[in-house]
């Protein structure tokens, strides 16, 4: 499940993820893999992440993409093509049922 992120330290989206942290086991139940992106560094993910760890009280494991440049964003038409000022995604989660 590809989670779209609207930004790194966001409240909501640092307590959406440590609530998706601490259902990770159940997602691993289901053969269902988490990921998200947002559209900061992987460098700022790491603060991040300790964060997200701290205010939920769990230990987030799952891979955060990178998505500085927009490219996947744009792939999931995420973000307007044409409006280039845009610095952070809508919400959204995408998911592939097999």
């Amino acid at each position: 499940m590809l989670t779209f992120l609207v930004a790194d330290y966001t409240p909501v989206c640092t307590t959406e993820l440590g609530a998706f942290a601490k259902l990770e086991p159940e997602f691993q139940k289901r053969n269902a893999k988490l990921i998200g992106l947002s559209a900061n560094t992987i460098e700022s993910h790491g603060g991040w992440i300790k964060d997200i760890n701290e205010i939920s009280k769990t230990n987030l494991t799952f891979p955060i993409i990178g998505d500085k440049e927009r490219k996947v964003a744009y792939l999931y038409d995420m973000l307007d093509h044409q409006d280039t000022t845009v610095r952070f995604f809508a919400l959204a989660t995408f998911y592939e049922r097999k």
